[in-house]
């Protein structure tokens, strides 16, 4: 769809024009992949004064077109409203949008009744030359509007060409993929040993004895290793998106804010610079009879324009910056939605793994918990987490369980530490950071592992259920669960295990663990 900006006068190379054009040709730009455009500015002049003679040189151009009248007594609209009137036109099939902006005395009535619709920018008055840059800005804006709406959730229409695109487009990506796959492996794929394990119905005759739950244990321990690592990367990445699209969007409320203030000032700007353009200097600044006053005003306004023209080039790089953030953020926001929806399809996936874990522990059930602790400590699941770089300087403080008596040291076949506490105790972050697994492992009950700072991550194992969920940051001391009800040493009590490893090895953590005076967990190092 066409857009002309029909203008009664010529303006030549004034700062409102350039300003104007700049505008149009960003909008042309932005247009072309949503059907709109190209945006385009048409200057006309009457022989004669008087609204009649510019409507006679007005008529010819508003033929086959949807005219949009700028008049005080139009409509004021939202910008977001103005870009959905924009969008619906396009796809009614609407081939040209000509607005109109009159005269130094408006438009004729003519004009006003023959037109589809009336806008206006307030009930302020505005010179018209700047009337035609607000205008310029707008349909650019609306452009924009409608772009980040198609990339985010496509709450406005497209057109039916375009859909067609669209539609032609995804046919033949899929077909891409489709002919891909056939050849290749997907990513996420489970391993051939697992769709073994998948393929066993439980209590199948031969799947039986320790051997058997052993392998299968070991075969779901090393594709939860791998899809555990998946699910951390992909909680990174939606964090990432997330601070990436916060961060635009701080930059583009204080520049807007910025632009707000300065709004009163660029209106005085325009309406002085177009006062200034005119030569002579008009007498309400100079004395006819006087030379000199006339030569000095000369010389004060020859002055004074630069520096004008400056702070509307300045006016207008904050106007195109704020655009780019604006694209910035869509792009920003596309991206944390295929993050976020990639993020789900692996929580899928190791929540099936989980549930075929709780079968084959009910199908072999002690020989099932032996063959999970013979697999290993729950810690070489974050073995394969992406890991940060950077100085060694721990993990900081560690809060030692509140009410919990040790049972056994890092040291020999131990690879962490062992607490008792009462079965159901509530349990606390001994750390501040983020949860990159929550679930059961078999042998170990519920297990948490959070990635601290560095390089470090901290294991706890013999949970009955946590409260937190991969992605979400937690503070130290704040609540993550429960101990598990039964089992563990007896006598009403439970065991919790708290590994720390760094970089793929575990490390003590007794340098780290503080508690107080009063036996209450503490992040103070002591």
């Amino acid at each position: 769809m066409k857009i002309i900006l029909l203008t009664v006068g010529r303006l030549g190379r004034a700062p409102e024009a350039l300003l104007a054009k700049d505008y149009v040709e960003r909008a042309t730009a932005s247009g072309r992949s949503l059907g709109l455009g190209p945006v385009e500015i048409l200057e006309v002049e009457a022989r004669k004064p008087g609204k009649a003679a510019e409507a006679e040189v007005l008529l010819p151009h508003l033929k086959d077109a949807h005219v949009i009248a700028c008049d005080e007594h139009g409509a004021v609209r939202p910008s977001r409203d103005f870009a959905v009137q924009i969008g619906r036109l396009r796809d009614d099939g609407v081939r040209r949008l000509v607005f109109l902006i009159g005269g130094a005395d408006g438009l004729d009535p003519s004009i006003l009744a023959a037109a589809d619709g009336k806008l206006a920018f307030g009930p302020q008055t505005w010179p018209h030359a700047l009337a035609r840059a607000m205008l310029a800005e707008q349909v650019y804006r609306a452009v924009t509007i409608l772009a980040v709406s198609l990339r985010s959730a496509g709450r406005i229409g497209v057109s039916i060409r375009m859909r067609r695109r669209l539609a032609t487009l995804a046919v033949i990506t899929l077909c891409a993929v489709a002919a891909r796959s056939a050849a290749q492996e997907p990513a996420d794929a489970p391993s051939p040993r697992l769709m073994e394990v998948y393929a066993v119905q439980p209590g199948a005759a031969g799947a039986s004895g320790s051997a058997e739950a052993r392998r299968q244990i070991e075969t779901l321990r090393e594709e939860l290793r791998r899809l555990a690592s998946r699910q951390a990367q992909s909680s990174r990445d939606v964090a990432n998106a997330r601070a990436r699209l916060q961060m635009l969007n701080v930059r583009e409320t204080s520049l807007t804010a910025e632009l707000g203030r300065d709004r009163n000032r660029l209106a005085r700007l325009l309406g002085a610079l177009q006062l200034f353009r005119r030569e002579p200097p008009p007498a309400l600044l100079v004395r006819p009879e006087d030379a000199r006053d006339a030569v000095r005003a000369a010389i004060l306004i020859r002055a004074m324009t630069p520096a004008l023209e400056r702070r509307a080039r300045a006016y207008g790089a904050e106007a195109r910056e704020i655009a780019g953030l604006r694209r910035q953020a869509a792009a920003a926001n596309e991206t944390l939605f295929t993050s976020e929806s990639l993020a789900a399809d692996r929580r899928g996936d190791v929540e099936k793994l989980l549930t075929r874990q709780a079968e084959i522990e009910r199908q072999f059930s002690d020989e099932a918990i032996s063959a999970g602790r013979a697999a290993g400590s729950p810690g070489q699941l974050a073995d394969s987490f992406p890991r940060l770089t950077g100085p060694d300087s721990g993990p900081g403080p560690l809060l030692r369980p509140v009410g919990a008596t040790q049972l056994r040291g890092f040291g020999g076949a131990a690879e962490g530490v062992s607490f008792r506490l009462k079965a159901g105790a509530a349990v606390a972050s001994p750390a501040q950071g983020v949860v990159e697994f929550a679930g059961p492992v078999t042998g170990w009950g519920v297990i948490l592992i959070v990635r601290t700072s560095g390089a470090y991550h901290l294991v706890l194992a013999g949970l009955g259920e946590v409260t937190v969920a991969p992605g979400q940051t937690i503070g130290a001391g704040a609540p993550i669960g429960r101990m598990a009800r039964g089992g563990g040493t007896g006598n009403g009590e439970s065991e919790l295990y708290l590994e720390l490893r760094r970089s793929g090895t575990p490390v003590d953590p007794a340098p780290w663990l503080r508690t107080n005076g009063a036996g209450v967990a503490s992040a103070t190092p002591g």
